[in-house]
């Protein structure tokens, strides 16, 4: 972790009116504002360079969102935050960074020794869950080309849909602070940088005019 406003590789830059991400270093492009009960949407397209030790690995950068506390908290890298994952394949997956928690109607799911679940929303509610949730359906376009995708947040409900699909319903955002589980509902957007060239263009949110859960 370089430190805030350390960025001699330009990982993040402005071309053509798009966010280009190198993906060269790991990091995160963070907004000054912090926002609550929003609809942010955003079309991102993958560039051609790999990085490694990813250069095998699927394109991966991530669109975290309620983001609080230290930079760097998760994994030297991140802050505290609910991550919509953008990933070649797995564009609207959840991942839970330093410890925030959701709800979800889900089942399990594993890869190797790694336990994680699968979004299933005729499943049982589970509580307090801080893994990766699986989105269902696959909406992405080829590689090469632009997606749109959407995050509608009010803290009680948050929904991931990726071209217009909805692929993830969560509910109950919290933290831990001081041993105890806290409402976490208002916080930072942050662009990831993880190996991998991704553009972002049309980054727009706006306050929500009715719950989350209505949409």
């Amino acid at each position: 972790m370089r430190g805030v406003n350390d960025d001699p590789q330009k990982v993040f830059s402005v071309v053509n009116g798009m966010l280009r991400v190198s993906g060269e270093e790991w990091g995160g492009l963070t907004s000054l504002e912090e926002f609550e009960n929003f609809d942010l949407v955003f079309d991102i397209k993958w560039g051609d360079k790999r990085w490694s030790p990813k250069e095998q690995a699927p394109r991966d950068s991530g669109m975290l969102y309620f983001a609080v506390g230290p930079h760097g908290a998760q994994s030297g890298h991140w802050m505290r935050s609910h991550e919509f994952q953008v990933e070649e394949g797995n564009c609207g997956d959840y991942h839970s960074l330093d410890g925030v928690t959701v709800d979800a109607p889900v089942g399990d799911a594993n890869e190797g020794d790694w336990k994680f679940y699968r979004y299933d929303p005729t499943a049982a509610i589970r509580t307090g869950l801080h893994s990766r949730i699986l989105k269902v359906g696959n909406f992405e376009k080829p590689t090469g080309e632009w997606n749109t995708m959407e995050i509608i947040a009010d803290g009680k409900t948050m929904i991931h849909k990726v071209n217009g699909h909805e692929v993830l319903r969560i509910s109950h955002s919290q933290q831990p602070l001081a041993g105890n589980l806290v409402p976490l509902v208002r916080g930072k957007l942050q662009i990831q940088s993880e190996g991998a060239e991704v553009f972002y263009r049309n980054i727009k949110i706006k306050t929500l005019d009715k719950p989350a859960a209505q949409y």
